[in-house]
């Protein structure tokens, strides 16, 4: 019973309180992410019966580069906790992960990804 409560918890870590969420679907994956300038905080917030890291660090990394147009440089954490330093030529690139919103984001077969606001499309 604890273990499925947990699943869908997405509390800031301490360095990340106070930070908007950005919610980020992609696959079958769901994440809460929070950006303090460079880094990044992927909250897994889907249970899952077996979650590999390199699944899920791929998944929240991709987004990441997708949203912001910066480099993933450094990841660790793990399946449920993922911490990104990311590397951006314009330091506002960032910002987008630390203004909130929610985002769907597609890969397609050729390992592309894109991402779109659910806002702007009126989806929830």
């Amino acid at each position: 019973m604890m273990i499925l409560f947990l699943a869908g918890c997405d509390m800031a870590g301490r360095n990340f309180r106070g930070v908007p969420p950005t919610r980020v679907a992609v696959a079958d994956m769901q994440f809460t992410m929070r950006a303090a300038g460079h880094t990044v905080e992927a909250i897994r917030t889907n249970p899952m019966a077996d979650p590999r890291m390199d699944q899920v660090s791929l998944l929240a990394g991709m987004a990441m580069e997708t949203l912001t147009s910066c480099e993933v440089r450094q990841i660790g954490g793990d399946v449920a906790v993922v911490q990104v330093k990311l590397h951006c030529n314009d330091p506002a690139d960032a910002a987008v992960l630390a203004a909130g919103g929610d985002y769907k984001c597609r890969v397609s077969k050729a390992g592309d990804m894109w991402c779109r606001s659910l806002a702007a499309t009126g989806d929830a």
